[in-house]
């Protein structure tokens, strides 16, 4: 059976005479948000290095034409930080 039908009284003889009835609740464990609208400038954090390799966490720093300025972290691939810091164009 695919997930999400229900299985009709008819149905229980193919499946051997017992029908059971299972509830499913999804759980949010996050709100993924996308880019924001064109035009935007991107810039990444620093290449890795030997010698930055401790402290090396992969940022992506996205800034909008309405002053926000969105970090993500490629590791995971969120959104990191969100910050309203201008309320012009960041360049």
């Amino acid at each position: 059976m695919i997930a999400g039908q229900s299985m009709l009284s008819g149905d229980s003889a193919l499946c051997g005479g017992q029908l059971q009835e299972a509830h499913l609740k999804f759980l949010l464990t996050g709100l993924l948000s996308g880019l924001p609208q064109p035009p935007f400038v991107v810039r990444m954090c620093p290449p890795l290095t030997t010698k930055n390799i401790t402290q090396y966490k992969p940022l992506l720093a996205v800034g909008t034409s309405n002053g926000s300025v969105f970090v993500y972290n490629l590791t995971s691939g969120l959104l990191h930080k969100e910050l309203n810091i201008h309320s012009c164009e960041v360049r």
